[in-house]
C-alpha cells in the first residue's frame, strides 16, 4: 500500500521544540499504522544541535527521512518546498518545526482519508501554545463548531482564504501539491504555501475544514524582529494580493475576496500588534503603511468602506493605542 501520510517539518535553529514536535508525532505511531506515516524533516542548516536530535530519533524510527542543506536559504520557501518534496505519502501534513500534533490526530487523519476519498486538501483546528509549551486559555481558533466542505474556490476563499498562513493547520493530497509549476518563483515568500494551496482550490480540489483540533501552533514565536515591523506589514497585504492575482487573475472573485478578508480582519488588529512594539512604531512606519495600502486596494470599493476606521488606528497618537490595547 505504501506510505499514506507523510508529516513534513520544515525547520531552522528550533531543536528543543522540534524534539517536542518528533516525540508528539512518533508517541502516536504504533504497529497498526507504523507502514503507512513517514516523518521528513528539512533543515535549513540550522548551527545548533538539530542533526543530532533528528539523529536520534533516525536511530529508533525507520521511517524518518532528514535533509539538510549546505548553506541557509535566506528565506523560508525553499526550505518549504523541499520537506514536501522529499516526501513519498499520498498525504502530506507540513507543520512547523516549533509546532506540535495533538494525541491521536494521525489515525484521525487515516480515518479522514478512508472516509473522504475525494477530498484533496484538508484545514484542521489548533490549539494555541506558548513558548514554554502551556496551551494559552480563551483562544479560539476554531472558525466554525463543525466540519464543512467547500465545493468550489470562490467558497474556500471566502471563509478560510486569510487562515492559510498557518502551516500546521494543513494536510493536502501531495500529487495536487506538485501540480503547481514554478514555485521556485515564491522560495523568496514568507507564506510559499499559498501558491500550491491556491493553485489546487483553482484546479477543483475540494476543502475540509475539521473542527477537531488536530495540532498545536506556537503563539508569540514570531521569527520577525520588533525593527521589522513594516516588513511583516507589508508580507501580510503584498504576498496575499500579489499569490492570489497570479493564480486567479488581477479582477477575478477570488483576489476582491482575499484582499477584502485582508483589510477587514487583519489591518486593525495588525497595527495594534505593532504598538506594542513601541518605539519602532514610528511615523516613519505610519506614512509606508498607508502609501502600501492605499496603492494596493485604492481600486476596490471596499477601500474607501475601511479607510475611517484605518486612517483613525494608523495615525492615532500611539499612547491612545497603547490604551486601547490595554482594555
Amino acid at each position: 500500500m505504501g506510505i499514506l501520510l507523510s508529516i513534513s517539518i520544515p525547520t531552522y535553529n528550533k531543536a528543543g521544540y522540534l524534539r517536542i514536535a518528533l516525540d508528539s508525532i512518533f508517541e502516536q505511531i504504533d504497529n497498526s499504522i507504523k507502514d503507512k506515516v513517514e516523518v521528513c524533516v528539512s533543515d535549513d542548516a540550522s548551527d545548533d544541535e538539530t542533526d543530532k536530535i533528528v539523529g536520534h530519533y533516525r536511530r529508533l524510527y525507520k521511517n524518518l527521512i532528514y535533509f539538510r542543506w549546505d548553506k541557509n536559504n535566506g528565506a523560508a520557501g525553499k526550505n518549504f518546498f523541499k520537506a514536501v518534496e522529499i516526501s513519498s505519502g499520498k498525504f502530506c501534513w507540513l507543520i512547523g518545526g516549533d509546532d506540535l500534533l495533538e494525541p491521536n490526530s494521525i489515525k484521525y487523519m487515516l480515518n479522514e482519508f478512508q472516509q473522504n476519498p475525494d477530498i484533496d486538501l484538508y484545514w484542521a483546528n489548533i490549539n494555541l501554545y506558548d513558548i514554554d509549551n502551556n496551551i494559552i486559555p480563551n483562544k479560539d481558533s476554531g472558525i466554525y463548531k463543525h466540519d464543512i466542505i467547500f465545493n468550489n474556490s470562490r467558497d474556500a476563499m471566502k471563509h478560510m482564504g486569510t487562515h492559510f498562513g498557518q502551516i500546521t493547520s494543513l494536510i493536502f493530497n501531495t500529487d495536487r501539491w506538485k501540480d503547481a509549476k514554478n514555485k521556485e518563483y515564491y522560495y523568496k515568500y514568507s507564506y510559499p504555501q499559498l501558491y500550491p494551496l491556491f493553485t489546487m482550490l483553482k484546479n477543483g480540489s475540494k476543502l475540509k475544514y475539521l473542527s477537531t483540533r488536530l495540532g498545536g501552533y506556537r503563539y508569540g514565536n514570531s521569527a520577525f524582529f520588533p525593527k521589522d515591523t513594516y516588513k511583516r506589514f507589508h508580507i501580510l497585504i503584498s504576498e496575499h494580493d500579489r499569490i492570489t492575482k497570479d493564480i486567479f487573475g488581477k479582477n477575478s472573485p477570488e483576489a476582491e475576496i482575499i484582499n477584502k478578508l485582508v483589510m477587514k480582519h487583519h489591518i486593525f488588529p495588525t497595527i495594534l500588534y505593532f504598538v506594542k512594539l513601541s518605539p519602532y512604531y514610528s511615523i516613519s512606519f505610519q506614512l509606508k503603511a498607508f502609501k502600501l495600502l492605499c496603492r494596493t486596494y485604492w481600486m476596490h470599493s471596499f477601500f474607501y468602506l475601511y479607510m475611517p476606521k484605518i486612517m483613525f488606528i494608523l495615525f492615532c497618537p500611539a499612547f491612545i493605542l497603547k490604551f486601547i490595547c490595554f482594555i
